[in-house]
């Protein structure tokens, strides 16, 4: 940023797409995941999760701690070339202190977004889309065992997007919220 204040004009550089997407100019800053111990009300040793990565996380929907608070998950997508042709955003995990990134849902080639954990750890649910490459597709909910890997879709029939959903105290009951007719509904789902 010190380099943009010296700058006598605002032309911009790109060696890449995206350049623009929908309605704004994309800059060379990107929003990165930090975590940092906090001691005294002062932020120490802050780790930067995502240090190699020319990506952005959507907004804090995106990024989910784990309940023991020793990793956390985060949607993004995939730093490549070819950004500008695809929406696969994945769900990736990686300790809070840093290191290696595991991709969480590299089966779906579509957008995978907004992980959430049930209170025990037991399940991850996240919102995902089925079509490759395109922005305006059904969100639906999956759920994935954390203990035994199988995922599956919560609720196939359910011709609604999902907008937001939480787990209810019973860590199997899923509270989802949709638009319906003009209006926002809630729906229980079990798991």
């Amino acid at each position: 940023k010190a380099a943009d204040s010296s700058k006598k004009d605002s032309a911009m550089a790109y060696d890449q797409l995206m350049v623009r997407h929908w309605d704004h100019w994309l800059t060379p800053y990107r929003n990165h995941l930090h975590v940092a111990a906090l001691g005294n009300g002062v932020v120490k040793d802050a780790t930067n999760l995502m240090s190699e990565w020319n990506t952005d996380i959507a907004g804090m929907k995106e990024v989910a701690f784990t309940p023991d608070n020793s990793r956390l998950v985060f949607s993004a997508k995939i730093p490549a070339a070819d950004q500008a042709w695809h929406t696969n955003f994945d769900i990736f995990m990686v300790p809070v202190t840093g290191g290696e990134k595991q991709n969480l849902t590299t089966s779906n080639a579509a957008w995978d977004a907004q992980p959430s954990f049930s209170n025990d750890g037991r399940f991850m649910a996240y919102k995902a889309m089925s079509k490759p490459q395109a922005e305006a597709d059904k969100f639906s909910l999956m759920l994935l065992d954390m203990v035994t890997g199988q995922r599956k879709e919560l609720a196939p029939e359910f011709d609604r997007s999902v907008s937001d959903y939480k787990f209810g105290p019973d860590n199997r009951t899923v509270y989802v919220t949709t638009q319906d007719v003009g209006q926002y509904s809630i729906y229980a789902i079990n798991t």
